[in-house]
């Protein structure tokens, strides 16, 4: 069986730090769940509605099912940052990766484009504002004294959002129809694991080494800021402002 997943999350952290630095964000939440299993209706669930769906979580703990998201890595990680629902990797399929192993563009949208999806089946143009809208906090103001926008908020967008995230999960489904017969070997997948496994590990460092060295640093610099401060007669001989003359 295939689990077709998307999510859509808020945190105060910018995805842009990195993906290791967005999910340690404190309050960091999953707003919107979007999933279908093969070629049956997508389901969603939000914030809002509740307990979580079992059935979802059921097939994401089930090491039978195979989980499809683009960019898996993200998904991945959210679910088991805020879920406690860790899937391992031998278990996902990225179609990102087989995309691009073809030549084709990285990101969703351009993806289906360039493989000629109709329009019903490529990623939502609007997504980029909605997150802006609900993923990040705003600046409360005195008609607006809140800091994130929410289903109670803006109840209109808020259906588009949710709209956006099944969007997703339809777009990334037809373009996996598409590049299915180019699957990787599972060899190539095996690397991709262990890729992962390298990273999430990262590398040893010792910290006593580390600290030491940026005491004998700052000493050092001390010691060659009074040698210069001697030899030109300055105050502070590290300013240019006062070297440069002494130079000239």
């Amino acid at each position: 069986m295939i689990l077709h997943v998307d999510i859509e999350t808020r945190s105060r952290v910018d995805i842009g730090n990195g993906l290791d630095v967005y999910v340690q964000c404190q309050d960091i939440e999953i707003l919107v769940v979007a999933w279908a299993f093969g070629d049956g209706p997508v389901q969603t669930w939000d914030i809002h509605d509740g307990d979580r769906p079992a059935e979802l979580i059921a097939a994401l703990r089930d090491p039978s099912v195979k989980k499809l998201a683009w960019n898996a890595r993200f998904e991945q990680a959210l679910f088991a940052r805020c879920w406690d629902v860790h899937v391992p990797d031998e278990e996902w399929i990225d179609p990102m990766v087989v995309v691009l192993t073809l030549g084709l563009p990285g990101s969703l949208k351009d993806a289906g484009v360039a493989l000629g999806l109709p329009e019903e089946s490529l990623k939502n143009t609007d997504g980029s504002r909605l997150i802006r809208k609900f993923c990040v906090p705003r600046e409360p103001t005195a008609k607006k004294p809140y800091e994130w926008s929410t289903r109670e908020t803006d109840p209109t967008d808020w259906v588009r959002f949710r709209h956006y995230c099944e969007q997703d999960v339809i777009a990334e489904r037809s373009i996996w129809h598409i590049v299915a017969p180019y699957d990787l070997d599972p060899g190539e997948w095996a690397l991709w694991a262990l890729d992962h496994r390298i990273n999430a590990r990262g590398l040893a460092i010792d910290l006593d080494l580390v600290r030491g060295a940026i005491a004998l640093d700052e000493r050092e610099k001390a010691r060659s800021r009074a040698d210069l401060n001697t030899l030109t007669g300055l105050p502070n001989g590290g300013a240019v402002t006062q070297l440069l003359p002494w130079l000239r």
